[in-house]
């Protein structure tokens, strides 16, 4: 499963930008697109992080985070009590209800899923919006998760497989009610790197094909699109969304390089913009070609041609292959392409460690970075996104949220290499 996210993360922009040099209309930068040998670019990159991807996943995977590839996982075994996991999962439920309840009713989601208010406008006006954002981006998809592992490690019957699902569909409530064609589906990612051990190519096509009608049914419910318009709405901004950005990047730097703005600057943007303001920057101000108070600022005015016109809620997607080109030019665009890979890989041998070695916490919160920090670095760039003080501050609440409710529910927070033998397939006899 992680493959499977890491792949559609990275690979599909490749794809995007072979068609903008087919010529194209990119979606963000309302041009068509031209031969600039960026497909060629984005194809070495793409080798280099994969590669290092690999290497760094195989060393540590063999050293300080014991691990199992995927053909020879041992058989997971009953290693919780099934009481034990009720206490969890009723918790967990009631947990999660109380936060869909704060998000829907108070911070005021409610008016997006009757259509009283834009999801944008929501995004940025929701009330006691960190709390929601919280809600969305760590706890809830933590909670599901949570369950999820401490299922897979018990013997269930059907009381426990109705707990699960319980848990699983009040997540995906608490992302479709953002009005968003892929919140429910990211936060439904953590639970299903916990269910899926090993990837198959029915699974993944199955996967694809439910991701799809998740987003097309977002599609047609927030926006009112027809099947068709929806259908073709997911399809380009799987391909050209992802990639009509870093396209224009790389057509930048081989043309005009100097317009690019200072790259250092927007590593600021890691204290939070709370902390960013005590130092003038004001994330409402229009953009200014002086001083991109962040990445996304920064790619932002790349992608709109320097338009005077956009503001700072604007977003788009670069990837971490047009970060390398902003930050160290057409030469060396491969550094960010081996530090890419490198996170990766750690993080891989991190989350592989904690669901092989009976280590719930540290499996969840490899889980928790790789959905929110790292796709999120992957997908748009801005390397600020996996160390920014309100997301760490983030992790640090749902971590001492989960250990507390592990710990309260009975379940033990690591059990060593050493696991009690006993069959895990199979509902309880």
């Amino acid at each position: 499963m992680f493959n499977l996210v890491f792949l559609a993360i990275t690979g599909l922009p490749l794809v995007g930008l072979i068609m903008m040099e087919g010529g194209a209309l990119g979606p963000d930068i309302y041009e068509y697109g031209h031969r600039n040998g960026a497909s060629l670019a984005y194809t070495t990159h793409f080798a280099v992080m994969c590669c290092t991807y690999a290497v760094v996943f195989g060393l540590l995977r063999f050293t300080v985070l014991p691990s199992a590839p995927a053909k020879r996982q041992p058989k997971l075994v009953a290693a919780y009590d099934p009481e034990a996991f009720r206490r969890l999962a009723i918790r967990a439920l009631w947990l999660n209800l109380l936060l869909l309840a704060f998000v829907f009713f108070v911070a005021g989601a409610w008016k997006v899923v009757f259509g009283l208010m834009d999801k944008g406008q929501f995004r940025t006006q929701a009330r006691f919006g960190y709390v929601a954002f919280l809600a969305r981006d760590f706890l809830s998809p933590m909670l599901s998760a949570g369950v999820a592992y401490v299922y897979m490690r018990t013997r269930y019957g059907g009381v426990e497989l109705i707990l699960l699902g319980a848990n699983l569909l009040v997540t995906a409530v608490s992302g479709a009610i953002w009005g968003y064609r892929a919140s429910l589906l990211m936060m439904l990612i953590p639970a299903a790197m916990i269910l899926i051990r090993r990837m198959t190519l029915v699974r993944a096509t199955g996967l694809v094909a439910g991701a799809l009608a998740m987003v097309i049914f977002a599609s047609m419910y927030f926006q009112g699109y027809n099947f068709q318009d929806a259908l073709d709405g997911a399809v380009t901004r799987a391909s050209v969304g992802t990639a009509n950005s870093a396209w224009r990047v790389w057509d930048i730097e081989m043309t005009a390089p100097a317009m690019i703005p200072p790259y250092l600057p927007t590593l600021r943007s890691a204290l939070g913009w709370r902390l960013l303001s005590l130092f003038g920057v004001d994330p409402a101000a229009p953009l200014d070609v002086g001083r991109p108070g962040d990445y996304s600022t920064l790619a932002t005015l790349l992608a709109k041609n320097f338009s005077q016109g956009v503001d700072a809620t604007s977003n788009v997607t670069t990837t971490v292959f047009g970060e390398g080109v902003v930050a160290f030019g057409a030469r060396g665009f491969l550094l960010m392409s081996l530090l890419a890979g490198t996170i990766v890989g750690m993080v891989r041998a991190l989350f592989e460690f904690g669901r092989q070695q009976y280590r719930p916490l540290v499996a969840l919160l490899a889980a928790n970075y790789f959905t929110t920090s790292l796709f999120a670095w992957l997908n748009s760039g801005g390397i600020a996104t996996l160390f920014v003080v309100p997301y760490v501050i983030n992790y640090v609440i749902t971590y001492c949220v989960m250990r507390t409710l592990l710990r309260q529910s009975g379940i033990p927070l690591a059990l060593g290499r050493r696991v009690p033998a006993g069959p895990h397939e199979g509902r309880a006899a």
